[in-house]
């Protein structure tokens, strides 16, 4: 790899990753292997930075990190007044963004899972169940407050949640102060120059799970490619969704030692234990589930649906907006259609939903629905918002429909379209003859189960490989701070 974002093929020649994704940079794949250069944890000196949990920050990426902090200085307290005045933070909330008025810390040093929002700490409460099964404590963080109400639901019992804190340097020591983590683990991009830098001063190993990168965010980090090659030192190893992400860590100047394309942890534990038990509600016909719709998509399934119910007049749609500010709007939006709707969150348990649509308007209740359905439609993917995740629904065996715009879940979404449990629609106009030709030809209960098993199988093995990799290269970066060099397993490359 050069030092202008550029890496080397197979052969030796020098190409643009963005000009042929998928086919060069195969040293994504090198994993952990004791040799004289353990892939772990690379060169053992490197121009004098290393340290034993990994490399930190230049002297001169310090500094801009310093220009960054001033200016989020004064957008958090912006920030803050603004959340304050429209009641969404309260003054607990702030203190915590700030570092203070943290929950206790368990016993032990705990590994420290940080997630965004909703769909993020889904991933995190998913990973976290298999860092508990192998005897780690685990305490969690979001940045919205609706993530942070999810985390206890999602993530195992007992598990300390908090707000993460702004990205500042005083706020960031506080919290790596308080909770001495054993290590970090970052879902997707939440990789901040401060959080990242305060991990490397207290010499805790940080791991990026289900790294996204898409080609927009590309685009800007390559504007400041060394100072992100500096600050991305910081990073241990980098577990990325698919090839494409992993090839543009590849080519921000990351060595290919510490990536590798390890699959989508998508499946969150909602899906296992709904699907089991069941969740309390009745359906009077056949179901159409519309789930993570944005702005735009309402208005093009309404009017699918109305030329639906003239072939399947009991027809039923659960429409499940993305947001939860918008459940209003997209209510009166269905009123104006001629449609009373019912709402999720005022259904007795084991009611039987007999309107025409049904607005699921409570968050973590879709996973859970999505059983009842005969077809699904995965919403931000008719207009270009990049498409949620799919594999909730197709856990469920349920046949899957999405729009054309889905590149921030390509991975997912080509995999169902391998696995025969997809169907992409290329114009919104195609979403009405998608929606019936399933309805026409519907799988049956055991072909459901046999799809959802597959499908099931196939993730849960990614999020296993990827725990015990992360488990052994923190064991063996231990056993180096402690002692001799440990011995890491050899990897093989990801399957997925």
């Amino acid at each position: 790899m050069n030092g202008l974002g550029n890496c080397e093929g197979p052969s030796g020649e020098f190409v643009d990753p963005e000009a042929s994704l998928g086919i060069v940079c195969q040293p994504i794949y090198i994993r952990n292997v004791t040799s004289e250069r353990d892939t772990m944890h690379g060169p053992e000196s490197d121009h004098g930075r290393s340290n034993r949990r990994g490399h930190r920050p230049s002297f001169w990426a310090r500094r801009l990190t310093d220009l960054y902090s001033v200016g989020a200085s004064g957008v958090a307290r912006a920030g803050s007044w603004w959340q304050k005045r429209a009641n969404r933070w309260n003054d607990e909330g702030i203190a915590q963004r700030r570092g203070e008025q943290l929950p206790a810390p368990p016993p032990g040093r705990p590994i420290w899972i940080h997630a965004a929002s909703v769909g993020e700490v889904r991933i995190g409460g998913y990973f976290a169940g298999a860092l508990r099964a192998r005897g780690h404590t685990v305490i969690a963080s979001a940045m919205t407050e609706t993530g942070l109400r999810l985390c206890a639901d999602v993530y195992p019992q007992d598990t300390v949640c908090f707000r993460v804190p702004f990205d500042l340097p005083q706020a960031m020591e506080k919290v790596f102060a308080h909770f001495d983590p054993r290590a970090v683990v970052l879902v997707e991009t939440e990789w901040w120059p401060n959080f990242l830098t305060a991990a490397a001063d207290h010499d805790v190993p940080v791991f990026v799970v289900n790294g996204r990168v898409s080609s927009g965010a590309f685009a800007r980090y390559r504007i400041g490619a060394a100072y992100w090659r500096s600050l991305l030192r910081c990073v241990r190893f980098f577990f990325m969704r698919a090839e494409d992400d992993a090839h543009r860590v590849l080519a921000l100047g990351v060595e290919p030692w510490r990536v590798r394309a390890a699959g989508s942890l998508k499946l969150p534990p909602e899906v296992d234990r709904k699907m089991s038990s069941g969740t309390p509600v009745r359906a009077t016909g056949p179901v159409w589930i519309a789930g993570c719709t944005r702005p735009g998509e309402e208005k093009i399934i309404l009017s699918a649906f109305r030329q639906l119910r003239r072939e399947y007049a009991g027809l039923r749609l659960w429409l499940a907006p993305r947001h939860p500010e918008r459940f209003d709007k997209v209510e009166r939006q269905i009123r104006r259609g001629g449609w009373e709707p019912s709402r999720w969150s005022r259904l007795r348990e084991s009611a039987s939903v007999s309107s025409d649509v049904l607005l699921i308007d409570q968050i973590g209740a879709l996973a859970g629905l999505y059983q009842h359905a005969d077809v699904a439609f995965v919403g931000g993917s008719l207009r270009p918002f990049g498409g949620h995740n799919p594999l909730e629904a197709a856990a469920a065996g349920v046949p899957v429909v999405f729009g054309p715009f889905m590149e921030k879940q390509s991975e997912e979404a080509q995999l169902l379209l391998e696995m025969g449990m997809a169907r992409r629609v290329d114009d919104p106009s195609l979403l009405r003859s998608a929606i019936a030709t399933i309805l026409r030809n519907p799988p049956n209960a055991a072909t459901r189960q046999t799809r959802s098993a597959e499908l099931r199988d196939r993730l849960v093995g990614i999020r296993e490989e990827i725990a015990d990799d992360l488990c052994a290269m923190l064991l063996s970066l231990e056993s180096r701070a402690d002692g001799p060099q440990a011995a890491v397993p050899h990897a093989e490359p990801a399957k997925h």
